[in-house]
């Protein structure tokens, strides 16, 4: 029997690393999942935020990547004609767009196969948490256009969706209505080996706390609340890591600094590399991350994979931490619990906060080794060609 043949649709894939979630989305789907299925992957050639194209990429051809082949768009080449060529001219059993919103990689190909006949194969969206409310809220007139356009050109018709949980999937059928066919597949982790028992890192001292942010730097992820509870608590300090996606929201993030009167305590780290972001989270006593939302939250599976205890919001997917004795997930509208969970951890000895970041770990390398994801979306793409 030959191998189902995707063509996946993403605005960032490897070598990148830039590009949050959803890049990562796409580069796990393919590492787990590539030696079974064929996958063409149509991207840009540069990480987000870059003038420069990643090196040794044949021009106007497909270039193997890992698990899977690639052509990598230059900025010239994002146009509809191009997107309906690719689509026209190579074989596919389905279509996968790893977005809602993009205009080349979700709106150009949802066009083509509604208006240009490029195309009969089944169509798959993944929005990583594009339809949720939070998200909606960002540029909301013109995602709202962009919705009210799709749905009187019919071009998400006959389209499956993919949510990573339950609460994506209501978030979905809020924007497109209650008959929008829906499959739940939880993201697939990433394939890392399992960081060392012992990793190498600073003895914890009571009444000191080391904390980590790791994300794009924009307003979903809440960098702000994370330096105003920090900047309350003395004796801390939070290393920020993360391509800055939002210039004008990090102007704001550095003035927020600037006006606590501990700048010397916020130290911005630049970008990591994923082989680096283990190593770099095993070092600190928490991650804090109070994002408004987030499908996956890869940063925090990762850190808990490398024994680091996480401190993030109630809208995530990783809920009940406390209860495992992992971390803490705490709501958002109330700065509160999250000062008052900084302040235990900080007053931690080592032997205490060295159970916690044990038991962070356990829960992860649990996680990895029992997670349904890579069956789930096996059952998804069969869903989506109907039983094939």
């Amino acid at each position: 029997m030959s191998k189902l043949r995707i063509l996946l649709f993403s605005n960032w894939f490897s070598p990148g690393y830039k590009g949050g979630g959803s890049q990562a989305a796409a580069a796990n789907l393919v590492q787990a999942l590539g030696d079974e299925i064929e996958f063409r992957v149509v991207t840009r050639d540069r990480d987000p935020g870059e003038t420069t194209p990643f090196a040794n990429l044949p021009a106007g051809q497909w270039k193997d990547t890992g698990n899977a082949r690639v052509r990598y768009l230059n900025p010239a080449e994002l146009t509809f004609g191009v997107i309906e060529t690719i689509i026209r001219e190579t074989p596919h059993d389905l279509i996968h767009l790893n977005s809602t919103v993009s205009l080349p990689f979700a709106a150009y190909p949802l066009l083509t196969r509604r208006f240009r006949a490029a195309s009969s194969s089944p169509i798959l969206i993944s929005p990583h948490g594009e339809m949720a409310p939070q998200a909606l809220a960002k540029k909301q007139i013109r995602k709202a256009l962009y919705i009210a356009a799709g749905k009187s050109l019919r071009i998400f018709r006959s389209a499956s969706w993919h949510a990573t949980n339950a609460q994506e999937k209501e978030d979905i059928q809020d924007a497109w209505g209650a008959d929008a066919q829906v499959s739940v597949a939880p993201i697939l982790p990433p394939q890392h080996t399992f960081p060392a028992e012992k990793a190498e890192r600073p003895a914890k001292n009571s009444g000191e706390l080391n904390a980590a942010f790791l994300a794009r730097i924009d307003r979903m992820k809440n960098l702000d609340l994370a330096i105003d509870v920090m900047a309350s608590i003395p004796n801390t300090t939070l290393d920020i890591f993360g391509p800055i996606g939002q210039p004008d929201y990090w102007a704001e993030c550095q003035k927020r600094i600037a006006a606590s009167g501990r700048a010397t305590s916020f130290r911005y780290r630049g970008a990591i590399p994923p082989s680096d972001v283990m190593p770099t989270l095993s070092r600190y006593d928490v991650l804090f991350l109070p994002s408004q939302s987030e499908s996956f939250g890869y940063a925090i599976l990762e850190a808990l994979a490398a024994a680091c205890p996480v401190l993030i919001s109630d809208r995530t997917p990783w809920r009940e931490l406390e209860h495992a004795g992992a971390g803490y997930d705490l709501p958002i509208r109330d700065p509160a619990p999250f000062r008052t969970a900084l302040l235990s951890l900080r007053d931690m000895d080592e032997a205490t906060h060295g159970a916690l970041r044990q038991r962070a770990r356990s829960y992860a390398i649990a996680y990895l080794k029992n997670s349904p994801a890579k069956d789930a979306t096996r059952k998804m793409y069969m869903a989506v060609l109907g039983g094939r």
